[in-house]
């Protein structure tokens, strides 16, 4: 496929950033008590779909609806009305799309006083919206309806000979379990069509047929299995449609106007037009903005944003693979069925470690190809038809000594159909340090006054340095803390703290959408990556849905927590429990209780255990810093305290730490409401503290006769209790630890050292001396050690013994 086999139209594409959704907690000083209510969550919506420039009706049924309800929507709204009296399980509202929306697939979500709720997928396009009838008159049209079990739906419509209908099922591509299969009928019930779920539309049906002549004609859906899971709503559009699956090229560069065509390849390939696109953002990952024409419906297309040279592969007059130059590079192309194989030269350095990697069938394109490096002399160095998750292929090259260029092979395994095999091979070097970030929510919704956290983990790859967090967009009122997470640590716990006002932050609204940007912090590195949920059914055919947070100031919540004194803690004794002291506020009506519960950043420690005959991984709780029990309280003016357990094992280094509160209804289970203390960084030290009376030295005798004492005092902390046994460590092999057990009572210890008769005479560097205490008698094992202090020792003979 050559570079000049694509048509140009001036457009743009934009980063459309879904919204990612969270816990309701915060951190409050309260006088009075506003009513309590939960943050609003949509269960179901009447229709899957809205019309661009019109208005349109929707049924939305879930909780805590009712509270002055609002659209926090991915695509311009022109309107919206609350129709009827909104209810706390259902609000009816009329939203007008804004004419200038661009086809496509957007997140849609409801704020409320209390919050903003979870996001419902919602198709946009240009088509009626109605539920599913028996009947449809006029075509084209977006039919709604749900489908679970051995349901079977079936609606009808008239048709004129030689009418061309595309039918088209977006189920899987907005969240629903339903595996749709759809029938073409005519009016004598005869078959003449029909399409299951297709892998590049993520499960979805589509057919196309041209009608053979006047009369009815009708529609069947079904699950494949006719055991279709819940929820099985779907929006089942018909008529003279098109589609726009894939882009190609599939990649382009950040900040560079690259030309990409809009390609539809079910059920065949056709070129839709061109657009020019430039992407300025951060992220990997946009959804191609569609032009606004009347038939064109469906997902928008993805493009892979990249900060390196993009090339597109190029027909060769010599026949002579492709030279695309030296990682980082990219090179975009396509497979016919005349040229089943595509070869690149790629420059490299002798020792170079790199990966090359092929997107085809995760970006819609049905390619099932192997990818192969050789040196020039043809010797194979990596090859690969799949990998883990996905039927795309990707090698790890190892460059040999005086290899200075390789040659890449991309070949068809299956045969190739005309116009619709494109692919992208991207070549990284893989040495390169990085890392990416995971949240485990989709929503933050922050009580007045208030402050709530997000748990950000990140993986390392080759980077080790500190993690500096952001949330470009957030109003200027509203403050975080534990915004780094520091050189080693894969936890972040970032705490987000909102004024008292809750309507707004001057001309800014308090709820909205943003991302959370981690930024490498160490010198001279430059690596910036967005955070991103999990992929689930909602958002995997829209993986650029993971990555925003849709936030929100709520009213206040009826409890806060603080600190008992005035500030956080500052350290925890290891092997201890160490009082924590907190304010629970506010007056909860009932005198409900309040369960209090930490987060850290600890990574927990794994063990295996027994279950059943196989050996399964689990957290080991036992060495985990938690809370001594799930401790509960009620409100009050005075100071409760809460006992954290430090492991006496746990690596000595700092560690964040967020308190949370959570009011619970009568039941004592149910959650009501929920606030937390700000991020602290807590150092984890050890209870054992030594202190050396004199110079760091001893002259010890090996054999008889009056020998060096070390000696000095013992510091018990955090409560710290019992002997106390101290010894020298880093002894070579044949000297004999000495060691002196301090009883409980005891804050001096005088350690004589000497050694046996023979023992080599001359000054052992590198030794320690330190202490250790067994705080729990009961577990002998769970030592505490102290610090270790530098000793220099100097053996001389002694006497023999008699």
């Amino acid at each position: 496929m050559s570079g000049n086999f694509f048509v140009v139209l001036r457009s743009r594409v934009f980063l459309i950033l879904a919204a990612i959704a969270f816990w309701t907690d915060g951190f409050g000083f309260l006088n009075a008590v506003p009513p309590c209510s939960a943050a609003p969550q949509i269960q179901n919506v009447s229709l899957r779909g809205l019309t661009i420039g019109q208005k349109t009706r929707l049924v939305l049924t879930g909780a805590d609806l009712a509270a002055k309800p609002r659209i926090v929507a991915g695509f311009p709204v022109a309107g919206e009305v609350i129709v009827s009296n909104a209810k706390p399980n259902q609000i009816e509202i009329e939203i007008e799309v804004s004419s200038e929306a661009s086809p496509g697939v957007y997140d849609l979500r409801i704020v409320t006083e209390s919050g903003i709720s979870n996001a419902v997928a919602i198709g946009l396009d240009h088509l009626r919206q109605l539920p599913f009838p028996d009947k449809t008159d006029v075509l084209p049209v977006a039919l709604h309806g749900q489908l679970t079990g051995a349901g079977i739906l079936k609606t009808s419509f008239s048709g004129a000979k030689g009418q061309y209908v595309l039918i088209d099922v977006e189920a899987a591509r907005l969240g629903s379990k339903l595996r749709p299969v759809v029938r073409l009928l005519d009016s004598a019930s005869r078959q003449l069509a029909w399409s299951a779920g297709h892998a590049q539309l993520a499960g979805d049906a589509r057919l196309e047929y041209v009608l053979p002549a006047d009369g009815q004609y009708s529609v069947v859906l079904h699950d494949l299995l006719y055991k279709g899971a819940g929820p099985g709503f779907f929006r089942l559009k018909i008529g003279d449609l098109q589609t726009a699956d894939i882009v190609f090229p599939i990649g382009v560069e950040r900040g560079v106007p690259t030309r990409v065509s809009l390609l539809s390849f079910f059920p065949d390939p056709t070129r839709l037009t061109s657009v020019e696109v430039m992407i300025d953002g951060l992220a990997p990952l946009a959804p191609a903005t569609l032009p606004g024409w009347a038939n064109l419906t469906g997902l928008q297309p993805r493009l892979m944003i990249s900060d390196h040279a993009e090339l597109l592969e190029t027909t060769s007059q010599d026949s002579q693979p492709q030279l695309i130059g030296a990682a980082p590079v990219a090179v975009n192309g396509g497979l016919s069925p005349k040229e089943t194989v595509d070869e690149f030269t790629l420059n490299v350095k002798p020792g170079a470690k790199l990966r090359a990697e092929v997107y085809a069938q995760r970006i819609g394109s049905p390619l099932y190809a192997v990818l192969t490096a050789r040196d020039p002399a043809g010797k194979q160095l990596a090859s690969n038809d799949d990998q883990a998750n996905t039927a795309d292929p990707a090698i790890n090259i190892d460059v040999p000594a005086g290899v200075e260029r390789i040659i890449l092979s991309l070949k068809s395994l299956q045969p190739v159909a005309a116009g619709n095999s494109v692919y992208r091979i991207e070549i990284l070097d893989r040495t390169l340090p990085d890392f990416s970030l995971q949240l485990e929510t989709d929503r933050l919704n922050i009580p007045a006054g208030a402050t709530q956290v997000l748990r950000v983990t990140a993986e390392r790859r080759g980077y080790g340095g500190p993690i500096a967090l952001t949330l470009p967009g957030l109003p200027a009122g509203v403050t975080l803390n534990g915004d780094l997470i520091p050189a080693g640590a894969t936890i972040g716990l970032l705490t987000l703290t909102a004024p008292a006002e809750q309507a707004s932050f001057g001309e800014v609204p308090a709820f909205g959408e943003v991302a959370v940007v981690g930024r490498a912090a160490a010198p001279n590195v430059n690596i910036v990556r967005i955070a991103s949920r999990a992929a689930s059914p909602k958002t995997r055919s829209r993986p650029w849905a993971r990555e925003s947070v849709g936030w929100c100031v709520a009213k206040p919540a009826p409890l806060g927590v603080a600190w008992a004194a005035g500030s956080p803690p500052e350290e925890f004794f290891a092997g201890v429990k160490n009082a924590v002291g907190l304010k629970l506020l506010g007056e909860p009506s009932d005198k409900a209780a309040i369960r209090v519960r930490m987060l850290t950043t600890q990574v927990a420690p794994k063990k295996k255990v027994k279950q059943g005959n196989r050996d399964v991984t689990v957290n080991d709780v036992e060495r985990t810093l938690r809370l001594e029990g799930a401790p509960q309280f009620n409100a009050g003016p005075a100071p409760v305290a809460v006992q954290v357990i430090a492991p006496a094992d746990l690596p000595l280094k700092p560690v964040s730490v967020v308190f949370i509160a959570d009011l619970l209804a009568k039941d004592n289970k149910t959650v009501l409401a929920s606030v937390t203390t700000p991020a602290c960084q807590v150092t984890l030290r050890s209870p054992l503290q030594l202190q050396l009376q004199g110079e760091p030295q001893v002259e010890a005798k090996a054999g008889e006769g009056e020998t060096g004492t070390l000696q000095g005092a013992i510091s018990r902390l955090g409560g710290l209790a019992g002997p106390v046994t101290v010894t020298l460590e880093g002894l070579p092999k044949e000297y004999p630890a000495p060691s002196v057990v301090a009883p409980a009572e005891s804050v001096d210890f005088k350690l004589p050292v000497a050694f046996p008769f023979g023992a080599k005479p001359g000054v052992l560097k590198n030794v320690r001396l330190v202490a250790t205490a067994t705080p729990d008698p009961k577990a002998e094992k769970a030592m505490v050690r102290s610090n270790a202090l530098a000793i220099t020792v100097n053996v001389v003979a002694g006497e023999k013994p008699p």
